[in-house]
């Protein structure tokens, strides 16, 4: 009895050190989460002006030169080679957040088993997940930190850029996390290069702009700050959601451990009481023994 209330303090002991741990780190995402919702925010209200004046320049002009307009790139895409950039997170107790998004990317694959699909990857976890599965991944960027800004954002685009313009694929997607709120996060494929003409968005706009010196000119300026930050906003989205998931999956965690914690005390105290009563009973044993 005493080795089997011994075990049972030990697990209590183990179980409250972990909560702590897991209420800890929910409590660190949920810090992280708020600034980089706020980056999030801006992020993607920036690259919706952008997109709004490329969409505009790119009425304004003929595009049949420029190499990342999706017209100048029909005849290449007779070649049907697609690369997917998927962006994973570098560490993990995260819950199903890399689990959902490996799903999604392992679809798209199968989905276009008829084509020739590389992979880029960012995020040590992604890394890992298809390198088991036999995968090749010439691109592939993971950070100690997950800080995928700066140069490192640089070498990013630029890679998967030379990857567009040499032919080694006539498709780039982009497959990541989309926050769409604190309990809801979303795994997305989206269409990276070419850029499709944007007629649509381009007939909402209403607002006249003077372009100078020539559209072309501000077309080949502007579509390489709109990839750059493409990219930097899916990344944003992709850490977004990965704090969001965390904080839910450490508070699971935490209630869990709350729940055994309840279960294992009460546990304890049923074993001391029987144990206590055990040896009241001995002792009454032993009296009427002496009798």
């Amino acid at each position: 009895m005493s080795e089997s209330l011994k075990h049972i303090k030990n697990r209590i002991r183990s179980i409250e050190s972990i909560k702590k741990i897991t209420r800890a780190m929910e409590m660190i995402s949920l810090a992280k989460l708020r600034p980089s919702q706020n980056k999030l925010e801006s992020s993607r209200r920036y690259l919706e002006k952008v997109r709004q004046l490329l969409s505009y320049t790119l009425a304004q002009t003929s595009c049949a030169d420029n190499p990342f307009v999706a017209a100048a790139q029909c005849a290449a895409a007779a070649g049907k080679k697609i690369a997917l950039c998927v962006i994973s997170s570098d560490t993990g107790l995260c819950g199903t957040y890399n689990n959902n998004l490996f799903r999604k990317a392992a679809e798209f694959i199968k989905e276009n088993s008829s084509s020739k699909v590389s992979l880029a990857v960012i995020g040590r976890k992604g890394f890992n997940y298809f390198r088991r599965r036999g995968y090749d991944l010439p691109l592939a960027y993971h950070e100690p930190r997950g800080n995928y800004t700066g140069a490192m954002l640089e070498k990013i685009v630029s890679d998967l850029t030379h990857l567009f313009l040499s032919a080694g694929a006539s498709r780039i997607h982009l497959a990541y996390t989309r926050f769409e709120s604190s309990s809801r996060q979303k795994p997305v494929i989206e269409e990276f290069l070419p850029l499709s003409v944007m007629a649509a968005q381009c007939a909402a706009i209403t607002k006249e702009y003077l372009i100078e010196p020539d559209a072309q000119t501000v077309l080949n300026e502007l579509i390489p700050v709109y990839i750059a930050n493409k990219m930097r906003t899916a990344i944003l989205e992709a850490k977004t959601s990965e704090h969001a998931s965390r904080v839910i999956s450490m508070a699971k965690a935490t209630d869990n451990a709350k729940e055994l914690l309840e279960d294992l005390i009460l546990l304890r105290n049923k074993v001391r009481q029987a144990g206590i009563t055990k040896e009241i009973l001995e002792i009454i044993a032993s009296a009427e023994a002496l009798k």
